[in-house]
């Protein structure tokens, strides 16, 4: 297994090339953050990348591969592209994707629009809507007509992104998302029903996505762990903390061992399945994590 950090943790690129002149036995997730002057200059650098999360380099919108919009469907397809593209400059094996929103729109990429786009819709749906500041969505969300949907438009769309992504030697790693209004992938059974309508799918597993959607809709954290895990289809996994409990939601990924999760009781399910990469998606400094994850993988 590879011991990955995302790029999120680092301010700037001097961070990121003292980090890793420090660690070199450690990988790179180039972030959606990181700008295509900073893509090209980690690749000439020649810093390990284990894997990318699309859209990078930055874009202005999240690809959506669920719409039914032909033309927001063909831009998602162009964005994911691009990324390929990067991921294959950088040596990364894995495309870590968002795979998409019940909308036929494109989200914004930029953190503070998002928040304002989904604010708004998700005013229009509050019988869906569990914590209005977060577009924190309920546990009926994911059964709703509209929901399973874009669900099962994503299952035709998804052999798309994976196609483009296989011919570049390149996994395509879906990721379970956050429970907000108008994300799709919330639970543990969406992840199920993608695993069995597309064959050769590949997910990421985000713990602290996970976290937050059994907080919010009541499923059991560390059977849900397990059943995205038994799909024998986890590529990656993102490891993170966060202060979500009781009716706070936030994914504000922090250090390991700082939040609500407990981190190594995960691990402990997690680690017999081997999936190939460890990537851990903290904000700060990386050490203190990356000393854990080593001395808990190598136990």
């Amino acid at each position: 297994m590879k011991i990955a950090v995302s790029s999120m943790a680092f301010e700037s690129l001097d961070e990121t090339f003292d980090f890793f002149g420090r660690h070199p036995e450690v990988y790179l997730e180039l972030g959606v953050d990181l700008r295509e002057e900073e893509v090209e200059a980690i690749a000439r650098r020649g810093i390990p990348a284990s894997s990318l999360h699309v859209p990078c380099p930055f874009e202005r919108f999240m690809p959506n591969m669920a719409s039914f919009d032909p033309q927001a469907l063909e831009a998602s397809i162009e964005i994911t592209k691009r990324s390929l593209e990067a991921a294959a400059m950088c040596k990364a094996s894995v495309a870590v994707l968002h795979p998409g929103y019940a909308t036929d729109s494109l989200l914004p990429s930029d953190p503070e629009s998002r928040d304002a786009f989904l604010t708004e819709v998700s005013g229009k749906v509050p019988c869906y809507i569990l914590d209005g500041a977060s577009a924190t969505t309920s546990a009926e969300y994911p059964l709703s007509p509209e929901y399973k949907s874009y669900m099962t438009q994503l299952a035709k769309k998804a052999r798309l992104a994976i196609a483009m992504a296989k011919g570049r030697g390149i996994a395509m790693a879906f990721e379970n998302l956050n429970p907000r209004y108008p994300y799709l992938c919330q639970s543990p059974r969406d992840i199920r029903f993608l695993s069995d309508s597309v064959n050769d799918i590949s997910f990421c597993l985000d713990i602290g996505h996970l976290w937050i959607s059994s907080c919010a809709h009541g499923f059991d954290f560390y059977a849900a762990l397990s059943s995205v895990l038994e799909t024998g289809k986890v590529a990656a996994v993102h490891l993170s903390n966060n202060s979500t409990g009781g009716t706070k939601f936030s994914d504000d990924h922090r250090h390991l061992l700082e939040g609500k999760v407990d981190v190594k009781k995960c691990l402990e399910v997690i680690l017999p399945y081997r999936p190939g990469i460890l990537v851990i998606e903290v904000k700060g400094d990386p050490t203190p994590d990356v000393d854990l994850l080593a001395s808990i993988v190598t136990s």
